[in-house]
């Protein structure tokens, strides 16, 4: 037999005078109300378990990167105690209160460049370098600066930009400064790139006539861009014409041309101690801000090193915009301040660092 309705000729069959159909039509209907729900259910279930999940991934790749979301204060003194300090090697505060000064009390404040292109892109000039003369820089990310300066291959090869995340974090750490009545008149940047772009970003932040002051005795260690890589950094006339706020009229403690081609780690610590000092007797305000390295943050920090494995430590442990601050009191007592409240990162670089 057929099933009776006409849109319908699938066979059926009756047992125990109950018609049982081996077809949709005369199967029963389930409450349309009922199936809507609990699919609503099912779906909820599975995203309740799913954000679980995920809440618990988040939370074990966070504990693991306890140590680089932490304050700075937990990351020097946790280096501090990993990296054999090295006998007979003043530390910065002992050299800055050996030295008189008119102008005290005095602030410095140390903070590490943004986050630059080359660490987040490491093949970015060959996507984005123009392929013919005249033409503007690709920008295949949002991350990438929009406007790049137009310089050689080789010169952005040693010597990258900053990133717009890497500004923007610089432009929080501006604001921070400035609430906190911690800017300055002058800030003294190393010469590389994306040092003189964070410093840059502050004094656009702090939106008066702050002028850049680029000092080559700030510069990293020649190891880890390669000996003689200094020859790629900007010109001061370069950086005029690009539109950044420097003082072309300061004269440098170290001159562009005599940066060591090479040096050993303890002339390193020694060529920046003698930076802060000079920098501190030749500056009548009460307050220096200086943007350069994560071995700087570090040294303000009274970290020393005299091994190159130790600076490789410091310049993996210590991120991007961290400030330190080192304080001489007027009777000439030296103390450490942590100026900015922490910044916690994003669970990505808190990742990539424990990854270091």
């Amino acid at each position: 037999m057929s099933c009776p309705r006409k849109a319908c000729r699938q066979p059926f069959e009756c047992r125990s005078s109950q018609v049982f159909h081996n077809c949709d039509c005369h199967a029963p209907r389930a409450d349309p109300f009922q199936r809507s729900s609990r699919m609503s259910v099912d779906s909820d279930s599975t995203a309740t378990n799913e954000r679980q999940q995920t809440l618990h991934e988040i939370d074990s790749l966070t504990s693991e990167a306890e140590d680089t979301v932490s304050s700075l204060e937990r990351s020097l003194t946790a280096l501090k105690e990993n990296l054999k300090q090295p006998k007979g090697v003043p530390k910065l505060s002992e050299s800055m209160s050996d030295q008189g000064r008119a102008q005290l009390p005095l602030l410095i404040l140390t903070m590490s460049h943004a986050e630059s292109v080359d660490s987040i892109f490491p093949d970015w000039l060959t996507s984005a370098y123009p392929t013919s003369p005249g033409l503007p820089f690709r920008i295949f990310d949002l991350n990438l600066p929009v406007g790049i300066p137009m310089r050689s291959r080789r010169n952005y090869r040693t010597d990258p930009p900053i990133t717009e995340h890497g500004r923007a974090i610089s432009n929080i750490v501006g604001v921070e400064l400035q609430a906190t009545n911690q800017t300055a008149g002058f800030i003294y940047s190393a010469p590389e790139m994306r040092c003189v772009e964070t410093a840059a970003a502050l004094a656009k932040r702090w939106k008066r006539t702050t002028l850049i002051r680029v000092e080559p005795a700030l510069s990293n260690w020649s190891s880890f861009a390669g000996r003689g890589s200094h020859v790629n950094w900007m010109t001061l006339e370069q950086m005029v014409s690009f539109g950044y706020p420097v003082d072309h009229t300061y004269e440098p403690i170290l001159a562009f041309k005599d940066v060591p081609y090479k040096e050993h780690p303890s002339q390193y610590y020694d060529r920046l101690v003698n930076c802060y000092k000079k920098i501190t007797e030749q500056n009548q305000a009460h307050k220096v801000v200086i943007v350069a390295h994560p071995t700087t943050v570090y040294l303000t920090g009274d970290g020393r090193w005299s091994k190159r494995k130790q600076l490789i430590s410091i310049n993996k442990q210590i991120g991007t915009c961290e400030v330190s601050g080192i304080y001489i009191n007027s009777d000439g007592e030296v103390s450490h301040r942590h100026t900015v409240k922490p910044f916690t990162r994003t669970l990505y670089d808190a990742m990539e660092l424990t990854r270091k």
